[in-house]
């Protein structure tokens, strides 16, 4: 009879994966197809504006400025407005809230996020707000699969897997990148590394992936080309971007924080004025520093491809540095749809070739090609704002198709991770998310980070037979669902743990061992 059961067990083990697996490629097709119409649309509106403004520019060279700012202005203030009015989750990247979801302290209404992201995002971005879209087709995609966990009536563990799958296809398919977006799921969506995470967020990323390519071709998003593997002596230079990186990093969350309690102390943002205003300066920066304002994409291929040789001055890469970073951090605290990957993309871009400049006129025979060190200011400063090192570099690696540069790039954020690390700086999207709970009256002051994770009981597991609470989880460690034979159960002292089961579990940040504990606990012991 318990031979039987097994049987039973593992074949609807089997059987929900398999489902499982057809539900997150549809997620993938849906999520890239989604991300592509999204990109299509901003990348006409982004041409039509740098028409317009060089048009302005010959036809109306003293006074153009003011049409743009209007313009820029009531594109700010409808985002704003919009949004607030009818999906205010859907502010910002998304990010944060898609983690919240995923964390059970957020609820993903993606029948009201779907509509008003694509349209206020391509809004506030396609006018020239200093966001990037990797954002929106996060939380595009992550509502793609909410649609289709309602749509098949998953449950809800299964639910959180496809959210997360439909997350990192949003950024398979905004960047081209479908490694980063498996790595972004386990890093930073779930942080999780059982089976069903990274092969569901394969299907999903490479899905989306496929999509993009078909629609918007193979090559990788910058094609930096003549870059060969740099030599160690070379090594000191990468360090100093890894430590500027890293302070930069620090300077950017406070600045972005420090920024949003000021204005809602004031009661400011977001508000459909304060999207005006800031849209008159992005309007007044896209007339005096065209290169600053939008998601920054064209400007940082043309830092790492040096089609625009005087951009590499000094004085230029620094105005740009400062006004992409005053501009950004406007741009975010207005609560328009945007995200902040592609800004700092920039902005790390910009500051590795300072300091590349710098070190070709202190040690040229070290410091050869500045568009390599721009290529880890990058990957560092992503590093050090979002603290998710894995997905950083291999979203550097798959943006550039440039994989001599590896051993630099660990260096570089090795550094960076270290420098964020010992201040305790916490990353920006658990920032956010923290911040935004603590105004709603959610969390308390001095709360724990926790994680959420699954696993499947296998046979002759330790844990077999035993009722929960005599279970030996470590400190730290509460059971909170069990899936059984397509039921989920919310279990009690006295439930029983069987073979087959999938548990969910939430571990304490304090309690780093629990994950080794819990998998000796649920494998079995042959």
């Amino acid at each position: 009879m318990d031979g039987n059961y097994k049987i039973r067990t593992l074949n609807f083990i089997r059987e929900r994966r398999r489902h499982q697996f057809g539900r997150t490629l549809l997620i993938g097709l849906v999520a890239g197809s989604l991300a592509i119409l999204f990109q299509f649309c901003l990348v006409h509106l982004e041409t039509a504006r740098s028409d317009g403004i060089q048009s302005l520019h010959t036809s109306h060279p003293h006074t153009g400025w003011i049409a743009i700012a209007l313009f820029s202005a009531a594109a700010g203030a409808f985002s704003v407005w919009f949004t607030r009015r009818y999906s205010p989750e859907s502010s910002g990247s998304g990010i944060p809230h898609i983690k919240g979801v995923l964390s059970q302290v957020r609820v993903l209404e993606w029948k009201r996020v779907l509509p008003v992201k694509f349209i206020a995002g391509l809004t506030a971005i396609g006018s020239g707000f200093s966001l990037g879209r990797e954002g929106p087709t996060v939380q595009i995609g992550a509502s793609a699969g909410g649609m289709i966990s309602d749509l098949f009536k998953a449950s809800r563990s299964e639910r959180r897997h496809l959210v997360a799958c439909g997350a990192g296809a949003g950024l398979a398919a905004a960047f081209n990148a479908p490694l980063a977006g498996v790595i972004f799921v386990i890093e930073e969506m779930k942080k999780d590394l059982s089976p069903a995470t990274y092969g569901t967020a394969l299907i999903a990323s490479v899905t989306a992936d496929f999509i993009a390519r078909s629609f918007m071709g193979h090559e990788p998003s910058f094609q930096v080309e003549g870059m060969l593997t740099p030599s160690l002596t070379s090594l000191p230079i990468y360090i100093v971007i890894g430590v500027a990186c890293g302070l930069m990093g620090l300077l950017f969350n406070k600045s972005i924080l420090g920024m949003l309690k000021r204005l809602h102390i004031r009661e400011m943002s977001p508000t459909p004025w304060f999207g005006a205003l800031t849209g008159l300066l992005v309007g007044i920066f896209a007339w005096l520093v065209p290169e600053a304002i939008g998601s920054g994409h064209a400007t940082a291929h043309n830092l790492l491809t040096i089609s625009d040789p005087a951009m590499l001055t000094l004085s230029s890469l620094l105005v740009l540095l400062l006004v992409k970073w005053l501009m950004t951090v406007m741009c975010y605290c207005t609560g328009v749809p945007g995200g902040i990957f592609a800004p700092i993309l920039l902005l790390g871009c910009t500051l590795g070739a300072i300091i590349g400049k710098l070190g070709h006129m202190t040690v040229p025979s070290i410091a050869m090609a500045p568009q390599a060190f721009a290529v880890a200011g990058m990957a560092g400063l992503l590093t050090a704002i979002v603290r998710t090192p894995i997905t950083s570099i291999i979203l550097i690696m798959e943006m550039t198709s440039n994989y001599e540069q590896l051993f630099p790039l660990l260096a570089t954020c090795m550094i960076a991770y270290i420098i964020v690390e010992r201040f305790r700086s916490q990353p920006i999207y658990d920032a956010l998310l923290d911040y935004d709970l603590c105004r709603q009256g959610v969390c308390s002051q001095g709360q724990r980070e926790v994680f959420v994770i699954e696993t499947v009981v296998e046979s002759d597991a330790p844990i077999v037979g035993r009722f929960v609470r005599s279970a030996g989880l470590p400190s730290g460690c509460l059971i909170i669902s069990i899936l059984r034979n397509a039921q989920e159960i919310i279990p009690h002292g006295d439930t029983d743990i069987r073979v087959g089961d999938q548990l969910t579990l939430v571990i304490s940040g304090d309690e780093p061992e629990a994950y080794a504990d819990i998998l000796k606990l649920a494998k079995s012991s042959g």
